[in-house]
């Protein structure tokens, strides 16, 4: 009887350990399968990632020489091949989009006849950015 009390505890701390908590616009990249094998840490990365990876900025006068930002349909992944014609910033979710990062350089991207251009930390200023936060 106290082995199986014992058994039952430990699973019941195992399973209540391994379940981190997390935003849940990262389910729009990510499955929960993998979310919950993640560290805390890398958990907190990706979040961070979500709203300090990037910045927008208004009337960049370069904009018009920038690829647009596209959407990508999360369930086939597939992008979407149309401008934006709005963006909701108040409830924006980077994973929704089609982007790449530079290495040392940051990427502009137009977002569509908004007048907004979205600008991606570069891969090295962001981590140096976390790094700084953390």
């Amino acid at each position: 009887m106290k082995q199986t009390f014992l058994f039952i505890i430990l699973s019941v701390s195992f399973l209540s350990y391994s379940q981190n908590s997390f935003n849940n616009k990262l389910l729009v990249k990510y499955n929960i399968e993998y979310l919950q094998s993640l560290s805390e840490t890398q958990i907190k990365q990706l979040e961070y990632e979500l709203t300090n990876s990037y910045f927008i900025i208004d009337n960049f006068e370069k904009s018009e020489s920038f690829p647009e930002l596209l959407k990508i349909n999360t369930q086939t992944k597939e992008i979407i091949n149309e401008p934006l014609t709005s963006v909701d910033l108040t409830n924006f979710n980077v994973l929704e989009y089609n982007y790449q990062k530079q290495y040392n350089n940051r990427t502009y991207y137009k977002i569509g006849n908004t007048g907004k251009t979205i600008v991606f930390y570069s891969v090295k200023e962001f981590s140096e950015n976390y790094n700084s936060v953390k």
